[in-house]
């Protein structure tokens, strides 16, 4: 396990470095850069290289209290992600308050002797476990869990925000962070058994509970830093504007509803220019750029889709999009023509997203609908 620590740390820091000298870092990358640096910092004491612990309790409290940090910086990483500010907001630090509250209590503790005795033995020293650990060890347990759930809420609900403005598909790019969710999961999962275990069942020496802790967050290391790097630049920026743009659009007609007549005459007009100015080829297009080619307000063509037409605006266009790509399969003229290159004409943006939206719409790969065309149309290629 020591191997996997030691591993853990090393791409951390190199992680940290190549982080330093991106270019153009935008907030997510700073908080990311914080992240990695206090875990591997944390990390490094289980190295054998690095011993802060000397039988120094307070020292241990202070070590382990890192945990507290999982749950904020997953959380504050997504809102820093998903924000329609490319600011960092101060009334995120609230989310790291119990951190820096325990920290200064264990601090006070060692220079104020007398004063509050909990932390004098512990863990560290062998002399027995007091009750704060265990207090601790439920508050760690509890946090991560909470925040959890709070980093999967946030995730859900800008992928529903960003599907009723945007057809692109980028839509699925925020698909990484759940590696994030999904990690910090089974770092809840296994400290939750360890700690029952520890807890309940007390056949667990300390030293293995310090294994499973620090293993836990090697692992998660490892998947945080190589998605995060990774997909940080993709998500920086993207659509801020338009959610900004679109919740204040919805503040404005808030409580404005359409006549049946109007509701008509905007559908209308809307599947008439989908039909002949066919603006879903472009694979930029957002709501706010149609509602620009159709006069439709923004607020009313959400409307018109979500209300009566029954679906989003995602799903609208790139079902448009879908048809047209099959039409173009089908055509003998473009037999010369890749999957790929029809799907750009269409107005996908890549291979990925076009093979994924057309499996979704279909319950067919492009490559299986092709074959099923050549059976029914023997001199199609």
């Amino acid at each position: 396990m020591r191997q996997i620590i030691i591993i853990a740390t090393t791409i951390a820091g190199l992680l940290l470095i190549l982080l330093i000298f991106k270019k153009r870092k935008k907030v997510p990358d700073y908080i990311l850069g914080l992240w990695l640096y206090l875990l591997a910092a944390h990390l490094s004491t289980q190295t054998g290289f690095v011993s802060i612990f000397s039988g120094d309790n307070h020292q241990y409290y202070i070590n382990i209290s890192f945990l507290l940090l999982q749950g904020p910086f997953l959380y504050t990483y997504i809102l820093s992600l998903t924000s329609t500010q490319s600011a960092f907001r101060l009334c995120w630090l609230w989310h790291f308050l119990p951190f820096i509250v325990f920290n200064l209590i264990v601090l006070s503790s060692r220079t104020t002797p007398g004063w509050l005795t909990v932390f004098d033995s512990g863990p560290a020293d062998g002399a027995g476990i007091s009750y704060v650990f265990y207090v601790f060890l439920f508050t760690v347990i509890l946090s991560m869990g909470v925040y959890l759930i709070l980093s999967f809420r946030k995730l859900l609900g800008y992928r529903r925000k960003i599907s009723l403005i945007s057809s692109s598909g980028r839509v699925y790019e925020h698909d990484w962070l759940n590696y994030l969710i999904i990690a910090q999961g089974c770092t809840w999962i296994l400290l939750s058994l360890g700690i029952g275990v520890f807890i309940l069942l007390k056949p667990l020496p300390i030293g293995m509970l310090n294994m499973i802790i620090f293993t836990s967050v090697a692992v998660f290391v490892i998947v945080a830093g190589f998605f995060g790097l990774r997909h940080t630049r993709v998500f920086a920026d993207t659509y801020r504007h338009d959610l900004s743009d679109f919740s204040s659009d919805d503040r404005d007609n808030k409580g404005k509803t359409l006549l049946p007549e109007e509701t008509d005459t905007y559908r209308n007009s809307l599947l008439e220019i989908m039909e002949r100015d066919k603006p879903f080829t472009d694979p930029e297009l957002t709501i706010r750029k149609l509602s620009e080619i159709s006069g439709i307000p923004v607020h009313t063509l959400s409307s018109v889709l979500n209300n009566h037409l029954n679906t989003n605006f995602f799903q609208f266009i790139n079902r448009y999009r879908v048809e047209d790509v099959k039409k173009r399969i089908i055509d003998p003229r473009n037999k010369q023509y890749t999957l790929l290159g029809l799907a750009l004409e269409s107005g996908f943006s890549s291979k990925s997203s076009f093979n994924r939206i057309f499996k979704e719409m279909t319950g067919k790969t492009p490559s299986e609908f092709k074959a099923e065309v050549s059976v029914f149309f023997p001199d199609h290629p």
